[in-house]
């Protein structure tokens, strides 16, 4: 039984890669051209905003999880700026040899010009995958 275990735990890790931010990305696009007001509307109030030198604002969403697993084996871990592979095994991440965390995150920026039309967006980390649009 605990062969079968590994065998699906496997399934959904693979099957979670697969997952990419396609339709994050697409549903950001579809944003481009709108008024703040869409954007407060769909994301909520933003963590963090501010004014760049040629007058355009710059409005910031984050957020983060923290997620468990019962892996015995080691896990890949790619911290930011970090090019290489670096594998760690669970009982070094968090002294116990069956469970690991992780945190997830994701950082989603927004450009707007002067009347608060979104011009551009950018997005950074390893949770930027669900659709923000309800």
């Amino acid at each position: 039984m605990r062969r079968w275990s590994r065998i699906i735990l496997i399934l959904i890790i693979v099957l979670s890669g697969c997952a990419s931010t396609r339709n994050y990305e697409k549903a950001l696009n579809a944003l481009i051209g709108s008024h703040k007001d869409k954007l407060v509307s769909i994301f909520g109030q933003p963590n963090k905003s501010y004014n760049l030198p040629d007058g355009k604002t710059v409005i910031e969403y984050s957020r983060s999880r923290v997620v468990e697993g019962n892996v015995g084996e080691p896990y890949l871990y790619k911290p930011e700026g970090y090019s290489g592979d670096e594998y760690i095994t669970p009982d070094i991440y968090n002294n116990t040899q069956d469970i690991y965390k992780k945190v997830l995150w994701c950082k989603t920026s927004f450009v707007l010009d002067q009347n608060g039309i979104i011009t551009s967006w950018s997005h950074k980390g390893n949770d930027c995958k669900a659709s923000p649009v309800k």
